[in-house]
């Protein structure tokens, strides 16, 4: 199910507490299941999940949507604009209807400044939604799949404050790519908890199988066909890893391996949190009970320092003096089951007590 942004009123460099969500979804939940579009974005958040660091410093947004670019597409066009304003009217004007893959480059200036600009990849835009993704939000290097109305998406990226206040350049589709084989991809961190197998359409296939082993070099055995282009593994256990394999298969009975075996792991579903205030800026970190979860491990970080953990309970709340409106620290919080590492969680998405939060 998606989950839909607030449209909380935006104050000038501020955003709504909802907005630190990290929104994900899968092609599926925005195309037919089995559709080309829907099996490359599925590829993608599998490629690069939501919990994925990229590697370097400087240009991580355009050369991650560039990387995106490449799954979808094999011919693109980039065009360009010069002192169009981010508002409701243009940005649908230009992008209503995109291709998924989209590449969109806003801005602080009304030229094009690599420094002053910020890229980001549609998926879909429609007059009242758009489904989007984003490499690099409070300079966290992180991959957030976002869902939202036009309004919660213009107010995101703050509009109204001039902060990328200008619309540059996208660089459309033209002509989407298309594989001879599945490219494959876990995508067991997009849905938490669970165990997911993503491969891009392969032309010419009429349905895939796909193929289980309990070790690397262990049998493998097919435990399912499908015509869609990913698979959820209801039967795996929680801290175990499985390997997987998939073959398109043609009318005619033929098989076409994928390009390579993947390995994933089921873990405890991720804790959401928020911050309660109690006592005029005062307040404590909650979240709530993950079913199997033994303990919870509590993180913190200062603005733009690295993650310590604090505190490991049994709580599903963390209290301290430090948590207090308008502090520049971070929190993330993880499940942890009676095995320990074999099957805890992925991080809850990040929430902070700062009262501004900047977009790189």
């Amino acid at each position: 199910m998606l989950i839909t942004l607030c449209a909380a009123p935006v104050q000038s460099f501020a955003l709504p507490v909802c907005h630190y969500e990290h929104n994900t979804y899968t092609g599926e939940d925005i195309y037919e299941p089995g559709s080309l579009e829907a099996s490359y974005v599925d590829y993608v958040q599998g490629v690069w999940k939501d919990d994925t660091r990229l590697k370097g410093r400087g240009g991580l947004c355009g050369r991650w949507s560039n990387m995106v670019r490449a799954v979808f597409s094999s011919s693109s066009k980039e065009v360009n604009y010069k002192g169009l304003r981010f508002n409701r009217k243009n940005f649908l004007s230009v992008c209503k209807g995109c291709a998924p893959g989209t590449k969109l480059v806003l801005g602080q200036a009304t030229y094009e400044n690599g420094s002053l600009s910020h890229a980001i990849v549609l998926f879909k835009v429609t007059s009242e939604e758009v489904w989007w993704a984003d490499c690099n939000w409070n300079h966290d290097n992180v991959i957030h799949y976002r869902h939202g109305t036009v309004r919660d998406f213009i107010n995101f990226y703050h509009y109204k404050s001039s902060k990328y206040s200008y619309l540059h350049f996208i660089v459309r589709i033209n002509k989407y790519r298309h594989y001879s084989k599945p490219k494959t991809a876990s995508a067991d961190t997009v849905r938490d908890g669970t165990a997911r197998i993503v491969w891009t359409r392969t032309s010419g296939a009429k349905t895939y199988y796909v193929y289980r082993s309990p070790s690397k070099n262990g049998n493998f055995s097919r435990i399912a066909e499908t015509e869609a282009c990913s698979y959820r593994d209801d039967t795996a256990e929680a801290g175990k890893t499985y390997y997987y394999k998939v073959a398109a298969v043609d009318k005619d009975g033929n098989k076409t391996w994928g390009d390579k075996e993947v390995s994933t792991k089921t873990r405890l579903d991720r804790p959401h949190t928020s911050l309660k205030y109690t006592k005029g800026k005062k307040g404590k970190l909650v979240w709530n009970a993950v079913p199997g979860a033994d303990r919870y491990a509590v993180y913190r970080k200062a603005d733009g320092g690295k993650w310590k953990k604090v505190k490991t309970t049994r709580n599903t709340y963390y209290s301290n003096r430090l948590i207090k409106r308008g502090k520049r620290y971070w929190y993330k919080v993880k499940a942890l089951g009676p095995n320990g590492k074999s099957s805890a969680s992925m991080y809850s998405p990040w929430i902070t007590t700062m009262r501004y939060a900047w977009v790189p």
